[in-house]
């Protein structure tokens, strides 16, 4: 039986908020991810997780909604957004939006009624307690607030409401190119600073280095597209292999792959009794007689 598709998709997850600027503000939008989708269908990925774009006042850099059902306008509009799903399935891909229904910000309606009182019908939607126990966010300090309408204390595992944000390299701006600002924006001030190594690190420089990192990736996405056990396979952890080496194997049918990862900087070799190796992240790795020599953080795919 074939496994359901979300056990066996490739997924490019997009901040929209630092993808790409079509209007100018500053802030990536929904329409810069249109824009890029003939982009993330080439990479050859078949899902994109969009994380949150819904109303929020963005303390927690939009995963603190105050409602799911609508769109921060800073990211667009309702047209936007289906425009955004029918772009995505005219090709071939799906779609999966990040909602966080486990916590809120404190403007969602439904907190606003749980904190209205202690018998009001939200009442229990979130955490509450008389008094404030040891339990820390996840930012640091206690994640207990007082609330005055309830003489009682609420819990918040992200301490948003005392989060001083000094951000944050995973969600600086998309650099696409060395020009401006990566040409993630025309604005003269975008909402994180464009990261300065832009110049080097960009989208349009990766595309012409055959070894870049975005390449790489390009060829492991066509290898899984064409080799179904790198999809659906069982997954077997190896053992008994040179220390820095983290060795897996897939199964499907009668197709077998080992996959080898060299976290270590300095030069491994590994015996096998595979004999063709069908990927390989550096020229220098070498399979011959039964043993495969690879170079500092390297990685193969081996097939019988």
């Amino acid at each position: 039986m074939d496994k359901p598709w979300y056990h066996k998709t490739s997924i490019y997850q997009i901040y929209p908020r630092s993808f790409h600027d079509t209007n100018g503000d500053g802030i990536g939008d929904l329409k810069g991810i249109i824009q890029k989708l003939d982009y993330l269908h080439e990479l050859g990925f078949e899902t994109l997780w969009i994380s949150p774009f819904f109303s929020s006042p963005q303390a927690d850099t939009g995963y603190d909604i105050s409602s799911y059902t609508d769109i921060a306008p800073e990211y667009g509009n309702m047209e936007d957004a289906l425009q955004l799903i029918e772009g995505v399935h005219q090709r071939g891909m799906k779609i999966v939006f990040d909602m966080v229904m486990n916590h809120t910000s404190d403007e969602h309606p439904w907190f606003r009624e749980s904190r209205s009182s202690q018998d009001n019908p939200k009442a229990n939607w979130y955490i509450w307690q008389d008094k404030p126990n040891n339990w820390q966010s996840m930012t640091g300090g206690s994640g207990w607030h007082y609330a005055p309408e309830r003489n009682q204390y609420f819990w918040s595992s992200f301490d948003w409401l005392n989060l001083t944000i000094n951000r944050d390299e995973v969600r600086t701006p998309m650099q696409w190119d060395g020009t401006g600002n990566a040409w993630f924006s025309s604005s003269e001030q975008t909402w994180l600073p464009v990261h300065k190594n832009h110049l080097e690190i960009n989208v349009e420089k990766a595309n012409q280095d055959e070894s870049s990192l975005l390449n790489i990736i390009r060829k492991l996405m066509k290898i899984r597209k064409n080799e179904t056990v790198l999809q659906e396979g069982s997954l077997e952890v190896l053992k008994n292999l040179p220390h820095g080496i983290l060795g897996y194997r897939r199964t499907w049918d009668h197709t077998s792959l080992t996959i080898l990862l060299n976290f270590d900087g300095s030069e491994k070799v590994v015996r096998t009794e595979f004999s063709e190796c069908i990927f390989a992240m550096s020229a220098s790795a070498d399979l011959k007689e039964k043993a495969i020599h690879m170079n500092g953080f390297g990685g193969v795919i081996l097939r019988a």
